[in-house]
């Protein structure tokens, strides 16, 4: 079974694609019930299936990519995470000035962690 966390870092990493496939109410709707802590793992998997994409265990795991040459000077393996702690997601840099991501459910940048 997925972790509720886990789902919700997906959400956010694939939002564009889903604001392409789903209605701009349901995104609403579903950013605002990840934002106040009521969506389960299964509404969020449903939503995903909806837009099309094959949800398995192994495709919604949020291990971070492997860092590649670029990273901040003195610190090229930062891993930014969710700012709300809402969710999984990792993040690192693939190359320089590569800007940081923004959360999907409330805009703030991912932080650093």
């Amino acid at each position: 079974m997925l972790s509720r966390e886990a789902v919700v870092g997906y959400v956010c990493e694939y939002l564009e694609e889903l604001r392409e496939e789903l209605s701009p109410g349901e995104v609403r709707e579903l950013l605002a019930r990840i934002g106040r802590g009521e969506a389960t793992a299964e509404e969020l998997t449903g939503a995903l299936e909806r837009a099309g994409f094959a949800v398995n265990e192994e495709e919604i795991r949020s291990t971070p990519l492997p860092s590649l040459p670029g990273g901040r000077l003195g610190d090229p393996d930062a891993v930014w995470g969710c700012p709300g702690g809402r969710c999984e997601r990792r993040w690192q840099r693939r190359f320089v000035g590569q800007p940081v991501p923004a959360c999907g459910v409330d805009a703030a940048p991912l932080r650093r962690g």
